[in-house]
């Protein structure tokens, strides 16, 4: 290294007092201040000017310095949520010396773009990002990692169909991004991430879907529910919701009264809650876009946003652009074609018929779903044993459902049912808490051969079924990897053409039920196409579906031949046993074989 590229000690020590100052007089301006907002005004800049919300007031709220412990943003698109929210982060990062602020993204691309279009072009615009990443303090700005100088941090994460990289994370501020596009049952995972942290606060954000979504759910069930109330000059509320005054609101070239027609002003617009008794703990906030001073200040804009609701489909419009909720009303099984698949009058779901109809089926497989503690404490431990016929039928000849137990003692049992059963497969879940059972397995000796350790995978063209997958990374076991959404909808279309049998309905009874709970949703892409998936409502349960599923991959998989189904492409969507257990009873075996 040449003299000229050596930095003095003293200049190093100069630019630390430097960066520590200016986050000084950062915090204590903040102290002074109801808001953070003028400290974003302060260090951020956005398209050569200083950072505002003149144009974007609702979000007012997101810089508050006493914010509850939970929020909910259930917004219209284009309302510019992911820009204020990563002003949010940014701006809370610099004003509170050694935060931790977690974003947790749906998919690792959305991850990726929060990064480098929200985040980033804030940071290289600001006019103390020396400061702000002081290359002496240990400081660094990667994609998916902040760390500042005042040792604060921003890290962006992702779960989709697994909780792999979401473990060992720890956060004082938890923010959810794109919310209705996350699995409900790990967010109670994911939120333990805060339970270090002596702030713990959290946020959820995104456009709704359905009314059963998880975005839409925690909105109306748990927050405030606050709507953007105008008051006219007539004397009348305006409340832009649908089931108040929001489709009287849309007049020919912008907002007006719904009682006397006057146009309104979207500046003069205020926060009103719904039910104000739970705004000190969770504040819900209501964003569509006809409160958007953009588009109501815009003749252009407006009549771009007239023509949307008058020419796409209903669903859409209340998505996008009313920023609520909307019930397609499609299940994609209903409870008449799950009965008349029902038709193995021979069978009790009794665990009996497994051992006794061995000889009749090619191959037979468990299929196990973990519990996982679920939204609100759902989730159970489903077990689905599934016989694969030489003419290719398939018949669920036994299911339960239990509460969970001790894990070790959940395997235990289970293990006993395996190996009681003829079954040559024990197919199960990873995710969640699968990694840990699929530990407990190996070490009750269940033989390598006889265990097949599944994790659902986003759907993506040309990919099969099922794909082996070895260990690398962040996975530290081989799995097999299932194409979630395909998989379902396949099992869900051999059930209505009755490939895929049960015993009679009043033996099957409340498992089956399960699969009433399923939700087709709708999402768009970047690129504009219109992508269903399947998910479940949020407080139902889905795992008699996943305990199927896995049994039925097991036993195509074991037998080297899948089915051929015709499945929407736009759908979107991870030495022996008995030396060890002993003779007689097993502890717990009666809440799997019990009626």
């Amino acid at each position: 290294m040449s003299s000229a590229s050596i930095i003095p000690y003293s200049k190093v020590e100069e630019e630390r007092e430097t960066a520590k100052k200016i986050s000084k007089s950062i915090h204590d301006e903040c102290l002074r201040q109801d808001s953070y907002l003028p400290i974003a005004s302060t260090i951020l800049k956005l398209d050569n000017a200083p950072y505002s919300l003149r144009n974007y007031f609702h979000f007012y709220p997101m810089f508050d310095r006493n914010v509850p412990a939970r929020s909910t943003w259930m917004c219209a698109r284009q309302m510019a949520k992911s820009m204020t929210s990563a002003a949010t982060a940014i701006t809370l990062s610099v004003a509170l010396p050694g935060l931790s602020f977690v974003v947790m993204n749906p998919l690792f691309e959305t991850a990726k773009r929060f990064s480098s279009l929200r985040l980033q072009p804030l940071l290289q615009e600001s006019p103390v990002y020396d400061e702000l990443f002081d290359k002496h303090s240990g400081a660094s700005n990667s994609v998916l990692q902040k760390v500042f100088s005042n040792g604060s941090s921003i890290y962006l994460s992702y779960a989709w169909l697994n909780l792999v990289r979401t473990r060992g994370l720890s956060a004082d501020i938890l923010f959810y991004d794109e919310m209705q596009n996350f699995n409900p049952e790990f967010e109670p995972v994911i939120n333990r991430i805060l339970d270090e942290s002596d702030l713990r606060i959290l946020a959820y954000c995104g456009t709704p879907l359905s009314s059963e979504n998880v975005l839409a759910h925690k909105f109306m069930k748990f927050s405030s529910a606050a709507e953007l109330g105008i008051r006219c000059g007539c004397g009348k509320w305006n409340i832009p919701h649908t089931e108040y005054h929001l489709l009287k609101m849309i007049g020919p070239e912008g907002p007006i009264c719904w009682k006397c027609g006057s146009d309104l002003n979207v500046r003069k617009a205020v926060w009103v809650d719904r039910y104000p008794s739970r705004k000190e703990e969770h504040r819900g906030f209501h964003v569509p876009r006809i409160m958007s001073i953009k588009t109501a200040s815009s003749k252009r804009r407006w009549n771009e946003l007239l023509f949307d609701i008058t020419n796409l489909p209903k669903f859409i419009v209340y998505n996008e652009i009313f920023g609520e909720p909307f019930d397609l009303g499609i299940k994609p099984i209903t409870r008449a074609e799950l009965e008349a698949a029902c038709i193995l009058d021979n069978l009790k779901n009794d665990f009996e018929d497994v051992k006794r109809l061995a000889g009749s089926y090619k191959k037979i497989a468990m299929g196990v779903d973990w519990s996982g503690g679920g939204q609100s404490g759902v989730s159970r431990t489903a077990v689905a044993f599934a016989g694969l016929k030489v003419n290719g039928l398939i018949d669920v000849i036994f299911g339960r459902i239990a509460p969970p137990t001790d894990p070790v003692q959940e395997c235990y049992t289970l293990v006993r049912l395996f190996q009681q059963s003829s079954a040559q497969i024990f197919a199960h879940d990873t995710a969640v808490a699968g990694m840990v059972r699929h530990s407990v397995l190996r070490s009750l000796r269940l033989p390598n051969n006889q265990i097949m350790p599944l994790s659902y995978e986003p759907n993506r063209p040309g990919r099969d079924l099922v794909t082996f997958r070895q260990a690398s990374g962040d996975r530290v076991i081989s799995y097999y990897g299932a194409n979630k959404a395909r998989s379902i909808a396949t099992v869900l279309s051999l059930i209505k053409n009755k490939q895929i049998r049960f015993p009679n309905v009043k033996y099957m009874e409340p498992a089956i039920s399960d699969f009433l709970t399923l939700l087709e949703e709708w999402t768009q892409p970047r690129d504009g196409s219109e992508v269903y998936y399947i998910s479940k409502e949020v407080e139902g349960s889905d795992d008699f579906v996943h305990a199927v599923t896995f049994a039925c991959l097991a036993c195509w998989h074991a037998a080297n031949k899948f089915p051929t189904v015709d499945v929407d492409p736009n759908y979107f969507i991870d030495e022996d046993l008995w030396g060890v257990v002993h003779d007689g009873k097993t502890p717990g075996l009666d809440l799997f074989l019990g009626t």
